[in-house]
């Protein structure tokens, strides 16, 4: 009886040190790798230093601003977006957003939103407005190319044969074939707008 207390004591012992080692070698593991994933990747573009962080993203510093993107400039440089679009955007105190309430991609067009109110208005001071093509039982705005007559308006609009950035007028129509290209596409404007790329 009284040796059966004590192996199982030593057994809780011995146990309790390789759960305290695991953990102690698991913390070194994390400090010396530099953080959970360990990937330390540093890239530059248009001399701007940018580093890959644990999850994915890159980040970097503009006007002495951490920001986080989900792509690197260098992935974008297919995604056609004209001088003009750029300029109307630059131009603008305000830009509109807007979007179809019951598209097939809505989870995807609400977060490339998301992202482009938070970066433009950390990084640009502009005011976004988030609304959508037509009324919603929530009492969104309703924002369509018409009210695009002194403020531009992108329109996020769900297309399975093209993915592009078009403009008519103020009305900036962002297109995609697939949900994640609507991040893409929107960091893109991001990255013009900042003055990263053209």
């Amino acid at each position: 009886m009284v040796k059966t207390r004590k192996s199982k004591k030593k057994k809780e012992f011995y146990l309790s040190l390789i759960i305290v080692f695991l953990m102690v070698s698991s913390i070194f593991g994390i400090m010396l790798g530099g953080g959970l994933g360990g990937n330390n990747a540093k890239y530059e573009y248009n001399g701007l230093k940018f580093a890959r962080t644990s999850n994915n993203q890159f980040y970097t510093k503009i006007n002495n601003q951490d920001v986080f993107f989900y792509f690197f400039p260098k992935e974008l440089e297919n995604i056609n977006l004209s001088k003009e679009v750029i300029d109307k955007l630059r131009n603008s105190y305000e830009i509109d957003l807007s979007s179809d309430f019951d598209s097939p991609a809505k989870q995807t067009i609400a977060q490339a939103q998301f992202v482009f109110e938070r970066l433009t208005q950390k990084l640009t001071n502009k005011y976004i407005v988030t609304g959508f093509l037509k009324p919603t039982p929530y009492g969104h705005p309703v924002i369509t190319c018409l009210n695009a007559t002194t403020k531009p308006v992108i329109v996020y609009q769900y297309s399975k044969d093209e993915s592009n950035i078009e403009q008519k007028g103020n009305c900036i129509i962002l297109k995609a074939s697939a949900p994640e290209e609507f991040i893409k596409y929107t960091e893109r404007i991001i990255y013009a707008l900042v003055g990263i790329m053209s």
